[in-house]
């Protein structure tokens, strides 16, 4: 694992899809097939990665799945991938899944999202999941 806190491994940005160990986040095992490593979207805002907090805020997605308003589809607004990453357009960020987790459980920037499809999944995410209809 990549230890956030080098100097030599720039910190999470929001928007950014980061590889995870599946093990390291809290997953609906009973619907989602373990992989290794899960592509989630950083959602912490850059004052609170930038204040050197330990935590991050993640979406894990899943390609898995119809899209509902706990499963918003993505993967046309992915770019900016690394070659080992495949992107799919069946790419869902699974809402109802959003946490906090250790900055040390990242593993490696692989994409990330353009600012449109970014900012709808937030405000999907804060209407349908927290119910804060006023952003």
């Amino acid at each position: 694992m990549t230890d956030s806190s080098n100097s030599s491994t720039p910190p999470p940005y929001p928007g950014e899809i980061w590889y995870i160990d599946s093990r390291k986040i809290v997953l609906d095992h009973e619907r989602l097939i373990y992989i290794p490593k899960r592509p989630c979207l950083i959602l912490s805002s850059e004052d609170a990665i930038n204040e050197c907090l330990c935590t991050v805020s993640i979406v894990p997605f899943s390609t898995k799945g119809l899209a509902d308003k706990y499963r918003f589809p993505v993967g046309h607004g992915i770019e900016n991938c690394i070659e080992s990453f495949e992107k799919s357009k069946d790419s869902k960020a699974l809402l109802h899944l959003y946490q906090c987790i250790s900055r040390d459980h990242l593993d490696k920037r692989i994409a990330r999202l353009e600012l449109n499809t970014y900012l709808a999944v937030k405000e999907v995410l804060c209407n349908n999941l927290i119910g804060y209809t006023d952003i």
